[in-house]
């Protein structure tokens, strides 16, 4: 996501972090389909964000590791559902309206995506 984004030009900072919805959305939909019995166990870690990061004010972040077998799976969510079924653009939407994000940003990111196969 975040190379598809740099190649449209836009800057990805601290301000733009979409792994927080993106794994909120993934994990239910996980959950939702059974993926456990596909693929095995997923595992819980702690993440943290680098100290320059303000999400790092909450560090650790609890988070899932998914078995590698899920990947395409993954990406097949990520294109079909999180993508094409508009989850992203509410994120980014929900990001300019919160101003976290200008919104030429959230235009140009929308766009990267649309007519991706």
């Amino acid at each position: 996501m975040v190379v598809t984004l740099g190649r449209s030009g836009l800057h990805i900072d601290s301000k733009f972090v979409p792994d927080i919805s993106v794994g909120i959305h993934w994990s239910k939909y996980w959950s939702a389909n059974g993926f456990e019995e596909k693929h095995g166990p997923r595992i819980k870690f702690d993440h943290n964000y680098p100290d320059y990061f303000p999400q790092s004010r909450s560090n650790p972040q609890d988070c899932w590791s998914y078995p590698e077998s899920a990947l395409g799976d993954f990406r097949r969510w990520l294109r079909d559902v999180y993508i094409g079924e508009g989850k992203f653009a509410k994120y980014i939407t929900g990001q300019v309206e919160k101003r976290e994000l200008p919104i030429s940003f959230a235009q140009l990111a929308i766009a990267a995506y649309s007519g991706d196969d």
